[in-house]
């Protein structure tokens, strides 16, 4: 079971916003590992924002058994996926072909 977060949706100004309560990218990121204990989740898809190769690899380091993937963060874009790939920050990805 797994979640997409989609979180480039409610990144606001450096922030995570949600209805009730606004996250720093370190809270952010510990809520989604405890939301990952909590219900033995085991994909994430986007789960911070779409420019953070950097915290995608934080993240998927934390959470071994987690398959973390870039939608947003790659956009079926190569040059996008040799840097996700390259700074280790996703596990899976998501190919949109076009017809």
């Amino acid at each position: 079971m797994g979640i997409d977060f989609a979180a480039s949706g409610f990144y606001k100004e450096g922030k995570y916003v949600y209805w009730n309560r606004v996250m720093s990218r370190d809270q952010h990121m510990k809520y989604t590992i405890n939301l990952v204990k909590k219900y033995n989740l085991v994909y994430l898809e986007d789960p911070l924002e779409e420019n953070d190769f950097a915290g995608f690899a934080a993240l998927r380091k934390s959470l071994k058994k987690v398959v973390v993937t870039g939608d947003d963060l790659t956009t079926t874009n190569p040059s996008r996926l040799k840097t996700a790939i390259e700074k280790k920050a996703i596990g899976g990805i998501i190919v949109k072909p076009i017809r």
